[in-house]
């Protein structure tokens, strides 16, 4: 397939990026400009100029600015709502402009299962409602943009990431230091659901579902075996040979991160990936000990999973 890509200033953008080359297709990296005003844009315009045919036949839109790299105050909120429901909405805005036989097929927009809010113990699937609360509704006007592109006849799917496992980026790399000097521990009481993916199987998830033409809406995109937080301290900890006996009490962490704390670090999402189970998809990474010990650099990559 032919593929635009956004988002590969950041790691799952790279990684995916490697990835669809090694399995045959043709990428192209969307980047963006500055307009006349000032503003940052999609340069997309130029990509279609000119074109008699179809240019691509997906474009997978990661967008969002992170999450984790800065306090939560209105600045920083502003940038997430604004990188991800504008930055998705001028690219649907695009495809609208466009005559019918120049638009993609698919448009894969990434989501979060932020996008449910704070559930305790219930186990969700893609039909449960969305939550309350900023991040929730970031999510949820994220998601309703990226549909607008189905109003015109291209499949969208919006993918609810879960908390994503890799040896580069995200949260392990980040809470290594702790937990070697012996220092980590759970958030809060620790029994808040994490539900987790690995960057591979992100990776393979998106190729599948490249290739599934009845699959569209939402998709979880988790493991089946979501962990708690005390559960995810505990593997860390084992994997690097130490305990996890430093609590951190959620006032502490409300104090450092502010609302962040509440909306990432103790929230409970307790999610299932219903619509990949039900369509074959298998889970190469699917054990929180092995992917964890793997992202800590103290492991192998663990196996492929069976044919």
């Amino acid at each position: 397939m032919n593929i635009l890509l956004s988002g590969t200033q950041e790691r799952l953008g790279v990684t995916l990026l490697h990835h669809l080359f090694a399995c045959g297709h043709t990428l192209t990296c969307l980047q963006t400009r500055q307009d006349e005003s000032g503003d940052t844009v999609w340069d997309i315009e130029r990509l279609w100029q000119g074109r008699a045919e179809r240019p691509y036949d997906a474009i997978i839109h990661l967008g969002g600015d992170n999450l984790l790299d800065h306090r939560w105050n209105q600045g920083k909120k502003q940038r997430i709502q604004d990188s991800r429901i504008e930055g998705t909405r001028q690219l649907v805005d695009f495809l609208w402009s466009q005559p019918g036989h120049l638009r993609p097929e698919t448009l894969i927009s990434t989501s979060s299962i932020g996008y449910y809010g704070d559930t305790g113990e219930r186990l969700l699937g893609e039909g449960n409602l969305a939550g309350i609360g900023f991040f929730a509704g970031v999510c949820k006007q994220w998601e309703r943009q990226a549909l607008r592109a189905a109003e015109i006849g291209i499949r969208v799917l919006c993918l609810r990431l879960g908390m994503i496992l890799s040896p580069e980026d995200g949260l392990v790399p980040k809470l290594l230091p702790l937990f070697r000097a012996g220092l980590g521990g759970v958030f809060g009481n620790g029994g808040q659901y994490q539900s987790w993916v690995s960057i591979r199987d992100v990776c393979r998830a998106v190729t599948f579902l490249l290739e599934k033409p009845s699959i569209r809406g939402p998709v979880n995109l988790v493991t089946p075996k979501p962990a708690t937080n005390r559960e995810f301290a505990d593997a860390l900890a084992t994997a690097l040979g130490k305990s996890a006996r430093a609590p951190v009490p959620a006032s502490l962490l409300r104090l450092f991160f502010g609302e962040m704390a509440d909306a990432l670090l103790l929230a409970s999402r307790r999610v299932s990936p219903d619509c990949l189970r039900q369509a074959g998809f298998i889970f190469q990474d699917y054990d929180l000990a092995a992917a964890v010990a793997w992202c800590a650099g103290v492991a192998e990559p663990p196996a492929e999973p069976p044919a």
